[in-house]
């Protein structure tokens, strides 16, 4: 580990463990340092909005029990059956936005880290150069007030500035934690993920890209299951409303008058639903309504989803473009810190502090444009039917 990349963990460590972790024991939180691929695992016992989508297909299958058992109801269990597997894909997809959540909210923590390092160098910086004026101006009287004011300014500035970014190290840490269900858990220390695995992957042409985020994709998959379901309520419909062909005993009973009994027999007898004519015609009228209706959503969801594939496209591009520029910024930033440091070294004008300062910004900068990607590929395995996350 480099010593930049020690410096940066060891501000996050020392200002988070300031913060208590709770009431919680020790056993009941996750180890740390805490991997990316821990807290996945972790977070997934429980979430708020995990949980609904779980009562969902809890309530599904009841009323699926219900009208399976029910000789009157069954006509309607198509249409409860789609209701049970739509609940389940429902939950399934929550899970992975969830997972998406969890890798967000981690990033942030580990930026926000990053962007304090870069804000409290700059006001040490700004600090170091206002005390050195002060310094000779009550010493030597060599320099104006106004001029210690200036540098003073500037000082006070970035110090607020540091100070907003010490406290989005503590709002990053407790998002995070709330994310995990536990809201007075302030994860302390993180491990660095590797997300080369996202970075490194090749981005294909558009037509291939779309194809792939197409098949699995949770709204299409869920418009798809709601046209079946309009379509198993109409066919419900027509089936209650068709005559009934049943077998009733005729001259079982015994002739008026005459005392003897005629020899039973059986013949069919159709019955009609007492329902008049004009009720049926609605009902089907209204459940071809419905079908329609869910042909035209599907035909707008797939439309809908061709746009979001391409901007998801479009932002992948432009990162990895971005990603490129922000590799060339942190080499040139390294050369430009040894060259300052080497000046410093021999005595001569230098502008080392200065140097650290846009070295440690350009990390950031890179780690942010890594960590978009991650998350827009996490979208894109998402859309394909892949469990999203780093291992």
């Amino acid at each position: 580990m480099s010593f930049m990349s020690r410096l940066i963990k060891a501000i996050g460590c020392l200002f988070a463990a300031a913060f208590a972790v709770g009431a919680f024991a020790e056993a009941d939180l996750p180890a740390e340092p805490l991997s990316l691929s821990e807290a996945l695992a972790y977070a997934g016992r429980s979430n708020h909005l995990v949980r609904q989508r779980e009562l969902d297909v809890e309530a599904a299958r009841v009323n699926l029990e219900y009208f399976e058992a029910g000789e009157d109801l069954h006509l309607e269990a198509p249409v409860v059956r789609q209701a049970v597997n739509r609940a389940e894909l429902a939950l399934e997809h929550q899970r992975q936005l969830h997972r998406i959540e969890i890798m967000q909210k981690f990033f942030n923590v580990l930026l926000a880290d990053l962007d304090y390092a870069v804000k409290n160098e700059k006001m040490t910086l700004a600090f170091l150069r206002y005390n050195r004026l002060l310094e000779e101006m009550e010493m030597y009287d060599a320099h104006a007030e106004v001029d210690v004011l200036a540098l003073e300014t500037i000082y006070r500035e970035r110090f607020h500035v540091r100070q907003a970014a010490a406290l989005n190290q503590i709002s990053a840490r407790r998002y995070l934690g709330q994310a995990f269900g536990i809201s007075d858990y302030i994860p302390r220390d993180l491990a660095e993920p590797d997300v080369s695995s996202y970075v490194e992957r090749p981005i294909p042409e558009f037509e291939d890209f779309l194809a792939e985020v197409s098949e699995h994709s949770f709204e299409m998959a869920d418009a798809k299951m709601k046209l079946q379901s309009a379509r198993d309520a109409l066919k419900a419909a027509e089936k209650q409303f068709a005559p009934k062909l049943e077998a009733v005993i005729e001259g079982a009973a015994s002739e008026k008058g005459t005392g003897s009994r005629s020899d039973p027999s059986v013949g069919p007898q159709s019955t009609y639903p007492l329902i008049a004519g004009k009720t049926k015609a609605r009902a089907l009228k209204l459940g071809g309504i419905e079908v329609e209706r869910a042909q035209s959503e599907l035909n707008m969801i797939n439309d809908q989803h061709r746009t979001r594939a391409f901007e998801l496209w479009k932002k992948l591009k432009l990162l990895e473009v971005e990603l490129a520029a922000a590799n060339v910024r942190s080499d040139f930033r390294d050369q430009y810190m040894d060259r300052s440091r080497a000046l410093y070294e021999l005595e001569e004008k230098s502008d080392l502090g200065d140097a650290q300062a846009e070295l440690l910004f350009a990390i950031y900068e890179m780690r942010r444009i890594e960590f978009a990607l991650a998350l827009a590929w996490a979208e894109v395995d998402i859309m394909k039917g892949v469990q999203a996350g780093i291992n």
